[in-house]
């Protein structure tokens, strides 16, 4: 059972369930499609400059975090650099810059794992610009997602989620409204 909801906590990192919920919640730059080709996300465009080491990423623009304040690209470099404090992540206008040590020619694919989920952290809050934002969380105990309206690809097709944690999935009733 997750103890945190936050996409770049590396104790959450690889389990089935944290990325499965991190993608209700919180959106990548990229997606990836059934062939594992990267797809536009929150990022509309991206190209390597020569040698691969440096990446430039042009931002989805009209998406909001789910209370409502614009997603810009001083908020994306900063996600991610939660999430790779290794890398240089620089916003540049309506664009980010990532560049890394060495070339990075799957940075893309990279960019689509759950962890690169584009947060907005507010001290104890966290926020993202998924398809469902948080309506009560209890850590390791019960989580309960609503539809956020303004969802940049399209409204949810429920009106909530509610998981509650720490039963087999046979002992669990699934609610969705």
């Amino acid at each position: 059972d997750p103890s945190s909801l936050d996409p770049a906590d590396t104790a959450q990192s690889g389990s089935l369930e944290s990325s499965n919920l991190s993608s209700l919640l919180f959106d990548t730059l990229v997606t990836l499609d059934g062939r594992g080709r990267p797809q536009p996300a929150l990022a509309i465009s991206w190209q390597p400059e020569p040698g691969g080491q440096r990446w430039q990423y042009k931002v989805r623009r009209g998406v909001t975090f789910q209370d409502g304040t614009p997603v810009t690209a001083d908020q994306v470099a900063a996600s991610l650099r939660v999430a790779n404090p290794n890398w240089k992540v620089l916003p540049a206008g309506d664009e980010i810059i990532v560049e890394r040590d060495s070339p990075a020619a799957d940075l893309p694919v990279e960019l689509a794992q759950p962890r690169n989920g584009i947060a907005k952290r507010d001290g104890p809050n966290i926020l993202g610009t998924g398809p469902f934002a948080i309506s009560q969380w209890q850590a390791s105990k019960k989580l309960i997602l609503a539809a956020n309206n303004d969802y940049w690809a399209g409204r949810p097709f429920v009106d909530s989620i509610e998981i509650t944690m720490g039963q087999g999935f046979r002992e669990q009733a699934i609610s969705l409204d």
